[in-house]
């Protein structure tokens, strides 16, 4: 036997053992790689069925619903605020018009006491004046006219003529 036959180079043989290795290991790649498509298919198909299914599908019903409501509310807050800033604004303005108002109130009326206490001095003073007047025209009638005498008493009851016995100043002639 000769050594030749028995003997190898190394270099082949690392070459051989490198092609193998490295088939080896493509296959293991491609087999893991495999692996995770269908771990991610069949994780997919999970997700995709339970996505889809009926208890998902109300969630997702009831959270559409709920935030529908939630923006409805908003709205309607949002509103109700702008109405009663609005109304504030209002109640502030009618406040300082009735305190206006009050104030004025306040001076007229004490305005028209003074002119009631005015005008009663004055009618004292006018009816003094007038009771003077009265008493001064009263005495000149009493000096310049003395009382006259009734020159004829009033006639007696019995005696006044009846209806039928007094002339009608409408009927002239004798006409009744």
């Amino acid at each position: 036997m000769s050594p030749s036959l028995y003997s190898y180079s190394p270099l082949p043989m690392m070459s051989c053992l490198r092609e193998s290795n490295l088939r080896d290991s493509r296959l293991w790649l491609v087999f893991l790689l495999c692996l995770l498509v269908v771990g991610l298919l069949v994780s997919l198909i999970i997700f995709a069925v339970k996505a889809n299914s009926k208890g998902c599908k109300d969630g997702l019903r009831a959270q559409q619903e709920c935030q529908n409501q939630t923006d409805h509310l908003q709205h309607q807050l949002t509103v109700a605020q702008e109405v009663l800033q609005r109304t504030k604004a209002q109640y502030t303005v009618c406040n300082q018009t009735v305190e206006n108002l009050r104030d004025s109130l306040e001076m007229e009326k004490t305005q028209s006491q003074k002119q009631l206490k005015e005008l009663q001095g004055e009618i004292k003073r006018l009816n003094q004046k007038l009771q003077e007047a009265s008493e001064e025209a009263e005495r000149l009638r009493s000096e310049t006219n003395p009382p006259k005498p009734r020159p004829f008493p009033p006639p007696h009851p019995s005696r006044r003529p009846t209806p039928l016995t007094q002339k009608n100043p409408r009927c002239s002639g004798g006409k009744v």
